[in-house]
């Protein structure tokens, strides 16, 4: 029933994933460059100072740079996302080799989603996004392979733990319930010959 939940709840992140794709290419190439835009500005706010205080022509030389790596960035960061979760989803289901399988998928959407900004207005597809939006794939579902192989190796350590604390105390009992008892005789010779070693030190003593 856990896994079932947790299979929902992947399907519906990815499916919110691929909506948000879908709509960022579905703008026109004035609101994207409008979104676009509002975030390189916040960016460049914060990070060089000064910037407003700038010629215009320098400030729209670096705008014109930053605009790009944002772009570039948010096609690499979105696939990485998708490709992340798609990866998860995959070992729900104990897909083998669900990396290759998530990477793949994710390139794929990526192929659809050039040709889709291809036919919205003022857009165009790029192969060169589509290896971009690729290679977040890959980072996402690398990343994602890495965290559930370290998951699953720490889940097995603590088993391994857990078995070894039970197994101690059940060997120790068996060892005492298999150990012959001590005779009566030798129950006895104990105390006494502690105490003529008692004794002999107390002589050792006197005489030294």
């Amino acid at each position: 029933m856990e896994r079932k939940w947790v299979r929902i709840l992947l399907w519906i992140a990815v499916i919110a994933v691929c909506g948000m794709i879908f709509f960022f290419s579905e703008q026109s190439g004035e609101e994207s460059a409008d979104t676009s835009g509002k975030v390189v500005q916040w960016l460049l706010a914060i990070l060089i100072k000064g910037y407003h205080m700038l010629a215009a022509i320098q400030q729209q030389e670096i705008f014109e740079t930053a605009s790009l790596i944002v772009r570039k960035l948010a096609h690499f960061g979105e696939f990485a996302l998708l490709g992340f979760l798609v990866r998860l989803l995959m070992r729900s289901y104990r897909v083998k080799s669900g990396g290759s399988c998530a990477w793949a998928c994710s390139t794929l959407y990526a192929l659809t989603d050039e040709m889709h900004q291809f036919f919205s207005d003022a857009r165009g597809a790029s192969l060169v996004d589509v290896g971009i939006d690729s290679l977040g794939a890959a980072a996402g579902a690398a990343v994602a392979s890495l965290l559930l192989w370290l998951f699953f190796k720490g889940r097995k350590q603590r088993a391994a733990n857990e078995e070894t604390d039970c197994a101690v105390p059940v060997a120790a009992s068996a060892s005492l319930a298999a150990a012959p008892p001590a005779s009566p005789a030798a129950a006895e010779t104990t105390p006494r010959r502690r105490r003529a070693a008692e004794r002999a030190a107390g002589f050792q003593e006197a005489n030294g």
